[in-house]
Formats: structure tokens, C-alpha cells, sequence
């Protein structure tokens, strides 16, 4: 499967700072300052510190550089520059690898927009022999409301265009992409890619799966995990793998963020997340705030304490009325359900931990049921009830 990376920049600009309760427009950018990189070590069971990504703006706060370091040797050893036009728009961008001091071009990315501001086309070319050799290119669908649609993959042989597959994507009522799949020129499935999010319509998982030819089925690959500070930054990817039957930590990435200021207003006051609520703070305060745990931006989930009075009420009023034991679960739990439950349950489902089905067990009276693990994999399960009303509890099986 052809690697794509793709870097997402956090900018949070054109904000109203309020100062001695008058709004006054001040230009601040979070930005990501720098990334490290783990990589999970099977023999000590434990993260290793490998990579460290570095990140370099220009004066319009658009990425210029971003350089990574090898921490093993403690130096440089890759570089992607950015160009952009005067807009801001990215036009092309290429990366270098260091060899004995020295950097060398490796490959080129143009891109192309069309008359509504939209990428349309992507050319790749590779540093070989001194020159710039194009050699892929990638062509964008969009439908009626800007949202792709297809890429269209092509290679290059001599000087004619030749395409080698095509991806197309698939989005939910809110807009978020929720899936991908590649195919080649017969139809005959590559891979394909699923997408998670939470009530917030933030990413927090994809599923990379390869189809396999000789017997017709997907095969899972590996599958990412994205967490977000209060403020919605994402702080940290996690990569699993799927290896011999399991899923096996593979890297990890922590994103660290700086605030850069657009002006010298020494009046500037900065939103911060403190314990659930947004408030203003001066410049000098803010790195006492980070070290305590407060994150630079507005509250992503305003805390609302009658709110949160209600829905604990609401818990422990409308609690599952079931008991599912032992929980972590190593071969099998138990649903036992409450003496005072009179709903009439129709069937019990068994879910992942992002909601995919994986198993439905029809039930016709309210003693214990029981599941076994069969060969469900270590995680997070939900197990859901189905009947005049609906209720899920998390399971785990270790």
C-alpha cells in the first residue's frame, strides 16, 4: 500500500480577547512546536524514544520546515521544506534525507488548483541523477459540496500516463469522512480504510485493512488512535499492527504546541482550558497554567456543574440493569441480569470498542447468559441489550 503523509497543522487565529471588558482583536496561532516519536520495543515490553520532529514557520504562521532528528545519533537526518503562493496556499513541497553531512533531494510534491481554490492535481517527482524526474500523479473529484470524492492514481512510463487505481471516499451526514477504498484498473479491490470519531466529530481511530487476492478477504493492517487535550488539540497517536493473530503496539507520536503572537500588545490575554472552564490569562501567567496541566485555547466541552449534577441523576437512575461479570474477562462473562428488570429483551449484541458488530445473540427469558471469547482479540468490548429500550456497558477481555 503507497505511504501518504499527510501533516495536520493545528491553527487557531482571528480570535477576540477581551481586556478590561472590551473586546479587542488581538492575532495569536497555536501551533505544534515540535513531535516525538516511540517506537514499542517487544523484548522490554516498553516505548523507546527514536525520532524527534521538529517544526519551523514562516512570518504568515504557515509550516516552512519541518525537520527530524534521529535521537539514537542525536542529529538530523531528514528535512521537508514548504513553498506557498501568495495567497497561502501550498504549492509545492519536497523532502531531503542527510547523507555524510551532506543533504540530498529525494522527492518533490507540486500541486494544482483549480478555479475554485480546490487541489486538483499532485505531481511527484523523484531526485535521480542530478534531475527532477515526475513519475506519479494524482487527479481530485469533487462533488457538488467540495467534498473528494476519487483520487485517481497514475504512473508513468517513457512520456504516457498510464492509470494504475482509483480511490474513492465515502462521508457521513456531518461531513466527516468515514471511508476509503482503492481499487485497481479491473475493480479488484487494494485496500481500504475506515474512520472513527466521537460526539465532538473528532477523529479518534482509522482501520487500514489489504485485501488479499488468493482468498477474497480483507485483512486487517493497522489501525491508528488519536487523543485530544480539553482544548481539542490532538496530543498523541497511537499505532497498533496487527501481527500473528493480534494487535501489537507498533509507535506512538506526542505532539507538544507553542502560541506565537501576531502583534506586541502587551494587554494580550490568552484563552485557556483550567479544569473545564475557558478563561483569559496574561502572557506571563501562561506557562504556569501548561505546567499544571491547562491547555492554550478555548474549553472544547464547557463544563456546566448543574449540568453535570443532572446527568450523574440521570446515571444512577437509568444505570444498565444488568450486571456483566468478571469484568476484565479472560474466557468468558456473565450477564446477570437485575431481579426487578421487566423489559423484554429480544437480543443481546457484542460490539468493538468503535461500534462494529461482531456477534448478536437472540435471548427469549432473563436468566443468565453467558458469552466466551472464542478467538476475540484483547480490548475494549460493548456489550448492548436490545429490547423496548437499549442499554451498552464496556467489557474488557485481557
Amino acid at each position: 500500500m503507497r505511504k501518504v503523509s499527510i501533516l495536520l497543522i493545528f491553527i487557531l487565529s482571528y480570535i477576540n480577547i477581551t481586556s478590561f471588558s472590551q473586546p479587542v482583536k488581538n492575532l495569536y496561532s497555536v501551533l505544534i512546536d515540535y513531535a516525538n516519536t516511540y517506537k514499542w520495543n517487544a523484548q522490554t515490553n516498553d516505548w523507546g524514544a527514536t525520532l524527534k520532529q521538529m517544526y519551523i514557520y514562516n512570518p504568515d504562521n504557515h509550516l516552512f520546515q519541518q525537520i527530524t532528528l534521529d535521537l539514537t545519533v542525536n542529529d538530523s537526518v531528514a528535512r521537508t521544506t514548504y513553498f506557498y503562493n501568495q495567497s497561502g496556499k501550498l504549492m509545492e513541497y519536497y523532502s531531503e534525507n542527510k547523507l555524510q553531512g551532506n543533504w540530498i533531494y529525494t522527492r518533490k510534491y507540486q500541486i494544482e488548483y483549480d478555479e475554485n481554490g480546490r487541489s486538483s492535481h499532485q505531481y511527484v517527482q523523484d531526485f535521480k541523477n542530478g534531475n527532477w524526474v515526475i513519475n506519479r500523479r494524482q487527479d481530485y473529484i469533487y462533488s457538488e459540496d467540495n467534498q473528494m470524492i476519487q483520487c485517481f492514481y497514475y504512473g508513468k512510463s517513457g512520456d504516457n500516463w498510464y492509470l494504475s487505481s482509483i480511490e474513492t471516499y465515502y462521508y457521513d451526514e456531518q461531513g466527516n469522512l468515514t471511508g476509503s477504498i482503492n481499487q485497481d484498473i479491473n475493480g479488484i479491490n487494494v485496500y481500504q480504510v475506515f474512520y472513527y470519531y466521537d460526539i465532538n466529530n473528532k477523529r479518534i481511530g482509522m482501520l487500514v485493512q489489504s485485501w488479499v487476492k488468493s482468498t477474497g478477504t480483507w485483512v486487517d493492517g493497522y489501525r491508528d488512535f488519536y487523543t485530544y487535550n480539553s482544548c481539542g488539540y490532538k496530543i498523541q497517536k497511537l499505532r497498533k499492527r496487527f501481527t500473528k493473530g493480534e494487535w501489537v503496539n507498533e509507535l506512538r507520536e506526542d505532539y507538544l504546541y507553542k502560541v506565537t503572537y501576531d502583534n506586541l500588545n502587551k494587554n494580550i490575554k490568552i484563552p485557556v482550558c483550567h479544569n473545564g472552564h475557558t478563561i483569559y490569562i496574561s502572557e506571563n501567567a501562561l506557562q504556569a497554567h501548561l505546567n499544571h496541566g491547562d491547555c492554550i485555547g478555548e474549553c472544547l466541552v464547557e463544563k456546566d456543574r448543574f449540568a453535570e449534577q443532572r446527568k450523574n441523576r440521570e446515571l444512577q437512575t437509568f444505570k444498565p440493569p444488568f450486571t456483566v461479570y468478571p469484568n476484565p474477562a479472560k474466557d468468558m462473562i456473565t450477564i446477570r441480569f437485575d431481579k426487578d428488570f421487566n423489559n423484554e429483551i429480544k437480543h443481546i449484541q457484542l460490539t468493538d470498542f468503535y461500534g462494529k458488530l461482531i456477534r448478536t445473540y437472540n435471548i427469549s427469558s432473563d436468566d443468565d447468559f453467558t458469552i466466551y471469547r472464542n478467538r476475540l482479540h484483547s480490548g475494549k468490548y460493548f456489550i448492548r441489550l436490545i429490547g423496548e429500550e437499549v442499554f451498552s456497558t464496556m467489557v474488557i477481555f485481557e
